[in-house]
């Protein structure tokens, strides 16, 4: 068997094979170790992205117990007082500021009637009378103090006046609480609707 071998100008004898093979083995050396940084690249950031989600889906689950404890709370109906409506039937208000202001009133009512008067029973009449809106609140309750206006009572009076309205405070000779707001009705506030 006899092997070829060039000779070079000085008469070193060169194998022609072997330089392409080396460069061939530093070319897929240079490509693994590229490829081995890139998949240490992806690994790195996918472990990141995995954390990430991992944080997102424990705050997301903490969000919802609250939001279901929230809703049990107050989906649980209040054993005292009652609450008796009595709205007029052909009342229809258009003014989502108004009908808010009537909420909040009502609903700081049944807290005082709750903490303050230890009452059974809530009344709310609701009804349109020559350009206003008269709203009255009774309850059967017992106040076991004067009549005084604090945090609930006042807030309840700003929010009465924001919406251009009046509102007093009485105790009747039994000491249970009246309350009687008037708002003035702009055409665009209520209607009346058709019998």
């Amino acid at each position: 068997m006899s092997a070829e071998v060039e000779v070079d100008d000085a008469g070193h004898g060169v194998d022609g094979g072997a330089p392409v093979w080396a460069a061939f083995g530093d070319l897929m050396s240079v490509l693994l170790g590229v490829f081995v940084l890139i998949l240490v690249g992806v690994i790195g950031a996918q472990m990141q992205l995995s954390s990430r989600l991992d944080e997102e889906v424990k705050q997301r689950r903490i969000e919802a117990q609250r939001r279901q404890t929230l809703e049990r709370a107050l989906a649980a109906p209040l054993p005292r007082p009652a609450l008796t409506l009595a709205l007029d039937e052909r009342l229809h208000l258009t003014d989502p500021a108004l009908a808010e202001t009537l909420l909040r009133v009502v609903q700081e009512a049944l807290t005082n009637a709750a903490r303050h008067a230890d009452a059974a029973q809530l009344r709310v009449t609701l009804r349109r009378d020559t350009g206003a809106l008269d709203l009255r609140i009774d309850d059967d309750g017992r106040a076991h103090a004067p009549l005084r206006e604090g945090n609930g009572l006042s807030g309840m009076r700003e929010r009465v006046a924001a919406a251009g309205g009046e509102v007093d405070f009485s105790l009747s000779p039994e000491g249970s609480m009246r309350i009687h707001a008037r708002f003035p009705l702009h055409p665009s506030s209520a209607a009346a609707r058709p019998a």
